[in-house]
């Protein structure tokens, strides 16, 4: 066994000793479908775990990017959150990825909360710096795979999200994709085109009044509700707390 997969091992262990099943079964029946396994951690323990890890990892990014692999392979979406955590708590890690190892790193992500982790950690920070070129994101964007389409544009959102990333994020190129996702109907997609377009207002609000004006025609329901809202009063529900899928 390699020095990445122990690691990977020991992690999951660590996991399984602080998930609550009964919580990963109510994730499952109330919002969160998957086919990887989920122990029903909370967000500060995964977030503790990997803290921990990115520390001892930190002078070895290589190595740091081959546990994330061997955690991604387990097939546990605990597994997966605290991967991409650990990435994404390392800079010179998470930059030096290629496109065919972040793809592998997505690869089996098959819920919206797996996907904007990814996203939040990953390829929002590489997109914002430049290191995820426009092009691949409307190849994910053009994906017969719906959480590829959504990974497109929460990459956007995410890039758009936090004021460190945003003024350096590519707006035209960002319009781009989520014009090439007017049209898709799929629920998860349609709330990640509302959130990329409120993320992208925050930056420039003209550029986003003129895309819901020409697409208005096309644009789902939900979107031009949730975006005008952002307009007009600068959130995106009447209500200020915190929806589970943006």
């Amino acid at each position: 066994m390699t020095r990445a997969a122990r690691t990977a091992r020991g992690i999951l262990d660590e996991l399984g000793a602080v998930g609550i099943p009964r919580r990963a079964a109510l994730v499952a029946a109330e919002y969160m479908t998957t086919n990887m396994v989920h122990l029903g951690c909370t967000v500060p323990d995964v977030r503790r775990i990997a803290r921990l890890h990115a520390r001892r990892l930190s002078a070895d990014p290589a190595q740091a990017v081959d546990v994330a692999l061997a955690l991604v392979a387990r097939k546990n979406h605990d597994a997966r959150q605290v991967a991409y955590e650990i990435l994404g708590a390392i800079p010179s890690a998470r930059d030096a990825l290629g496109v065919k190892q972040l793809e592998a790193l997505s690869d089996g992500n098959d819920n919206w909360a797996a996907v904007d982790g990814f996203c939040s950690a990953l390829s929002g920070p590489q997109y914002s710096a430049g290191v995820l070129a426009p092009a691949v994101l409307e190849r994910w964007a053009r994906s017969r795979d719906p959480w590829m389409r959504r990974a497109a544009l929460a990459t956007v959102a995410t890039a758009f999200q936090r004021a460190s990333l945003r003024g350096r994020s590519p707006v035209t190129p960002s319009v781009r994709v989520c014009a090439l996702l007017v049209d898709d109907r799929h629920d998860h997609v349609v709330k990640a085109l509302s959130w990329a377009l409120r993320n992208l207002s925050s930056r420039d609000r003209a550029v986003v009044e003129r895309f819901v004006a020409e697409h208005e025609a096309r644009l789902a329901a939900r979107v031009k509700r949730e975006v005008a809202r952002k307009l007009t009063t600068g959130t995106k529900n009447k209500s200020k707390r915190r929806p589970r899928d943006p």
